[in-house]
């Protein structure tokens, strides 16, 4: 193995040749390998996602489980997907009952006290699931809690919480000392993306009937295992990596360096990216520009603005990075200290929804706001390839954020215009 294991620098320095043998190493079969299963696609399209054309988010993904789950839903198999799941929650016996199910999604009538409603709700006449539903974000402060007892306010003991858990991490919003008492009363089950739900899919997939459902099964399945569980890499990538790995422990030590230097690299490219989006916008916007770019303390969250010296400070356009699933979206911010913000905060979001798209719900800093429809996560190994090879993400970013100016700058330019001639600070 590599000396002095206990000092990863002193590592890197003394064994700098294994590390670079294993990288020049790994190119030529890592490019054969790509090479085979370009041709491969060509036969049985394996690449082909078709998911990732549009990128579901949350509340998409909350409305396909939903529809999955009711055995009314269109896919045309009856409760066959609710009892499977029931299985998977250890509540096989209501089953008996489960043709009876009422399945929503987002019902305003389970609102809980305190805030927030269920993602998809099971009603079972005297039995209640609730299931919310996280991907990508985490739970919020308190809010599996505020469901918990919106439940037990219900239902009493008749019930079960479901948490679906992107990273497979437990909430944060229930007590360290009530989740397990919940476990061990079959009132709570946490199910990850990776494992569980991808296993509840699959089951459904060979359960259907009908080839059309269990295509789309196959598909979604196929995003979930690309999303949740490889990042991008491909598994036959990845085998040449770990055969290369561990032809002898010498190697296997480099690999394992490198392997722990991933998240620096990382977070050096996406840091990197950022840069040379900001210069580029420096160029072409010229003087009158200012311009911010940092992070949130978090791993994921950069973010670039940018606004006139007109503007108030409040009021600045650009895009960040999730500080949670790192996805990159486009932003405008609000206009503070006026009578008028509400107005003008308004005119900019109907004029940025009809010049670049409709934008999701505001926010308390943010009128407006997309995520990106390429290039969306800056996370993935594909999109980080990329940007250590070339200008393409950097170029895409660039050109939405000069369609950004191009739409906003008249609407907030206009508005400066009328406080200066209305004589307002």
């Amino acid at each position: 193995m590599l000396k002095n294991a206990s000092n990863p620098y002193a590592v890197v320095r003394a064994n700098m040749t294994q590390v670079d043998e294993l990288l020049d190493g790994l190119q030529p079969l890592l490019k054969r390998r790509r090479d085979e299963d370009q041709a491969r696609n060509r036969q049985q399209a394996f690449e082909f996602k078709a998911f990732s054309f549009f990128s579901p988010q949350e509340n998409s993904l909350s409305r396909i489980l939903s529809d999955l789950l009711n055995p009314r839903g269109c896919h045309g198999q009856g409760k066959i997907f609710l009892d499977r799941f029931l299985e998977c929650i250890n509540h096989p016996e209501l089953a008996a009952v489960s043709d009876r199910a009422a399945v929503r999604y987002q019902d305003t009538s389970y609102w809980a006290e305190g805030g927030g409603i269920p993602d998809i709700t099971v009603d079972l006449e005297d039995f209640l699931i609730c299931i919310e539903n996280k991907p990508f974000a985490r739970d919020q402060p308190g809010q599996l809690e505020r469901y918990r007892r919106s439940m037990e306010k219900r239902r009493r003991q008749n019930f079960c919480l479901v948490y679906l858990s992107g990273t497979g991490d437990p909430p944060t919003s229930l007590a360290p000392q009530t989740r397990p008492d919940l476990e061990n009363a079959r009132r709570f089950r946490i199910i990850p993306y990776a494992t569980a739900l991808v296993q509840w899919l699959e089951d459904c997939r060979n359960l259907s009937a009908a080839p059309k459902v269990r295509w789309f099964l196959d598909e979604f399945v196929d995003y979930l295992k690309f999303t949740f569980r490889d990042g991008g890499l491909m598994s036959s990538e990845k085998s040449v990596i770990l055969q290369a790995a561990f032809q002898n422990s010498e190697r296997l030590g480099a690999a394992l360096l490198i392997g722990s230097a991933y998240e620096d690299i990382k977070s050096r490219l996406v840091k990197t990216g950022f840069e040379r989006v900001r210069g580029q916008l420096e160029v072409d916007f010229g003087s009158g520009w200012k311009f911010n770019i940092g992070d949130e303390g978090e791993p994921n969250g950069w973010y670039l603005h940018f606004r006139k010296d007109s503007w108030p400070a409040s009021m600045c356009l650009g895009f960040g990075r999730d500080n949670v699933n790192g996805e990159l979206y486009l932003y405008a911010g609000r206009w503070d200290g006026s009578s008028r913000r509400v107005e003008i905060d308004r005119t900019l979001k109907e004029a940025l929804d009809s010049g670049i798209g409709t934008g999701r719900k505001e926010t308390t800093f943010c009128c407006w706001w997309r995520l990106l429809d390429k290039y969306t996560n800056w996370n993935s190994i594909s999109t980080l390839e990329k940007l250590a090879q070339g200008d393409e993400p950097v170029e895409y970013v660039v050109t939405l954020l000069r369609q950004l100016r191009e739409e906003g700058e008249a609407v907030l330019d206009a508005e400066v215009r009328r406080r200066s001639a209305s004589g307002q600070a």
